[in-house]
């Protein structure tokens, strides 16, 4: 049916479409009674379909996409965007690494590459190299076979994400979702404040040192506070994840440094088990011991070794 102004068109309105001209890389159709649209590759029914095949055709298609003030129009005619049907690709993992996968199709933009039966992925050209490229040339030619990694998925074009560059493959964590609570990592100081250090140790994640965990000692001296200045590498541990992608770390060497256990539950506590922790609070009864991911244990004054009348603070102090 025609659409009686440019205006009523919106994304998401299934059109019926009629393919005009086959351009090096998109389809141009007409759509709902004389408006002009575009498809690209992704959005073919088939990622690996020649371009020709489609030409002179009637088709149903999907708006995804509407610029008013240039009056065009992106159109898919995947059947997953048509039909609303189909879950998401599936059979992959954010992260995950493919050995050989092979290059089903090739344009100015990127790569279209086969992982697997029935999934489909796609390489933008700044992916492709860690150096920088221009164009493909036949080293990524079709047919050829390629090492990649998963990155993310792009739900509007129902498509798998990938890399084929050498420090993304090798990156060990490559999103937030790759820290766990006790990583030992190294990083580079991003900036220092009064409240401690911003820390870059990935190219996609950073995490807060605070002020108390510069040193095991509460008074650090100056000679180490000057090796951690802005632009200096050093080691660190992850002592907490939380929401929101807030990672905190330790600079306490006898934390990045402890071959025992990380304590950061409760349930996995083990009675006889030696755990490093810091020093929260120093009470009459004992002090308040702090491990990881803000787990927390008491050690009662009968468990250290005082002499009689001698005050807890003489061997213990907060940090």
């Amino acid at each position: 049916p025609s659409i009686s102004s440019f205006d009523n068109i919106v994304p998401f309105q299934s059109v019926e479409c009629s393919v005009t001209h086959v351009l090096d890389g998109s389809l141009v159709l007409e759509v709902a009674g004389g408006y002009t649209a575009s498809c690209a590759p992704p959005h073919l029914k088939r990622p690996s379909d020649g371009l020709e095949e489609y030409n002179k055709k009637s088709l149903k298609g999907r708006v995804i996409w509407v610029r008013q003030d240039e009056k065009q129009v992106g159109v898919s005619l995947k059947r997953s965007l048509l039909k609303c049907d189909q879950p998401p690709q599936g059979g992959y993992e954010i992260g995950e690494i493919f050995e050989e996968s092979e290059v089903i199709r090739s344009e100015m933009r990127g790569l279209f590459l086969k992982l697997r039966d029935n999934l489909i992925s796609y390489c933008p050209l700044q992916n492709v190299s860690d150096y920088s490229l221009n164009k493909l040339g036949k080293p990524h030619r079709r047919g050829t076979t390629h090492k990649c990694r998963v990155i993310s998925y792009n739900a509007l074009d129902d498509m798998v994400v990938v890399s084929l560059r050498p420090s993304v493959i090798e990156e060990k964590f490559l999103n937030f979702q790759f820290v766990k609570v006790g990583d030992v990592v190294t990083g580079n100081i991003v900036s220092r404040s009064e409240k401690g250090l911003l820390v870059s140790f990935s190219p996609h994640v950073k995490g807060f040192c605070p002020k108390g965990h510069f040193s095991d000692r509460k008074n650090q001296s100056k000679s180490k506070q000057r090796k951690l200045q802005e632009g200096c590498e050093d080691t660190f541990r992850v002592l907490k994840i939380e929401a929101r992608q807030r990672v905190t770390l330790t600079h306490k060497k006898g934390l990045v440094r402890s071959t025992h256990p990380v304590l950061s539950e409760y349930s996995s506590a083990v009675i006889g088990q030696c755990y490093h922790g810091v020093v929260a609070g120093v009470r009459e009864f004992g002090c308040v011991v702090k491990f990881f991911q803000a787990v927390r244990g008491i050690l009662h004054k009968s468990r250290l070794q005082l002499m009689p009348s001698q005050p807890i603070s003489d061997l213990l102090c907060e940090g």
